[in-house]
């Protein structure tokens, strides 16, 4: 029963039905939130903000799909995106569970544990990456970022990195495997490898801090000084919000540390309007992306079918 219900095309359009109307509820949500803000947008600067936003999410693919085929988990391009950015969406879910089952039923036709473990070094190696990204915020801040977010981001690196560790790793993940009467997990990435994918995540928060640094110059005059400051406040507002498991996408609390540091340098109409807006433009392209591999990847196999049939 459950596995037919598991694979019922009905049973996953109505969840990513269930998504798309939280998503959009989300963002209008949000939206009503400015019509009692007075401010003006730069157009160059907010496009800008927009590619670069576009870019950190394409970043962050390329970044999954080298983790996931370090596991064995390998697909073509194409689909690969289509799983991706639709099991994606499962963020805006309260709770964080969503994006499990849907990314689940994305690569069911892989092994779940290897899957399991791809998934779980991209979160620990985005923490990490983002917690860097923060260290070299708290550096360029000269002392506006509160004690407790540099002292967090400083305990939390070397513990993160140490869990991407493969002497430390592999033993603990294969024990909870056997526990679970499961075989162990042969194939695992080196060290340097795993570093690599720590900075190729440094690498994604940098363009999406560049697309909210460009953002706030859209509202209002900001110095390029200022890049690290933002960018480390943004990710540390983050790392606290994916804390918030109660909140979808840490909607409500990211916004609190926003404005507890930035209002030092930038205005406060433009802190609030960019907080939101920078929420809005990463969903919106995050759904541009979706929506264009789901496109590409029905094309493809549409194009496939007719290649097969015509040798037919």
């Amino acid at each position: 029963m459950f596995r037919r219900l598991w694979e019922s095309k009905w049973l996953w359009r109505a969840v990513l039905a269930a998504v798309l109307v939280i998503v959009g509820y989300a963002m209008g949500s949000s939206l009503l939130r400015l019509r009692a803000e007075d401010f003006t947008l730069e157009p160059r600067d907010f496009v800008l903000a927009f590619i670069c936003a576009l870019l950190g999410h394409l970043t962050q693919f390329a970044n999954w799909m080298f983790i996931a085929a370090s596991f064995g988990v390998r697909m073509p391009w194409l689909e690969s995106g289509n799983a991706y950015f639709y099991s994606r969406l499962g963020r805006y879910v309260p709770g964080k569970v969503a994006l499990v089952l849907m990314r689940f039923k994305a690569y069911s036709s892989h092994s779940k544990r290897a899957v399991s473990m791809a998934m779980g070094v991209d979160y620990v190696s985005s923490c990490a990456g983002a917690c860097l990204v923060v260290l070299a915020g708290v550096v360029g801040a000269r002392g506006l970022v509160p004690p407790f977010v540099r002292y967090t981001a400083l305990a939390l690196t070397p513990f993160f990195l140490l869990t991407l560790y493969p002497p430390i790793l592999k033993p603990a993940v294969n024990f909870l495997f056997c526990k679970a009467g499961r075989p162990p997990l042969e194939q695992f990435p080196s060290f340097p490898i795993m570093m690599c994918f720590v900075a190729a995540k440094c690498l994604g928060c940098l363009i999406h801090g560049l697309a909210f640094f460009l953002l706030l110059r859209a509202l209002a005059p900001i110095d390029f000084a200022y890049y690290f400051v933002t960018t480390g406040t943004f990710f540390a507002a983050g790392l606290i919000g994916m804390a918030a498991f109660f909140a979808p996408r840490g909607i409500g609390v990211t916004e609190g540390v926003l404005y507890l540091v930035l209002p030092a340098f930038l205005p406060r109409p433009a802190v609030v309007v960019g907080a939101v807006l920078i929420r809005v433009i990463v969903s919106v392209t995050e759904l541009i992306l979706a929506g264009m591999f789901a496109i590409l990847g029905r094309q493809a196999k549409v194009d496939h079918s007719d290649v097969s049939n015509s040798r037919l």
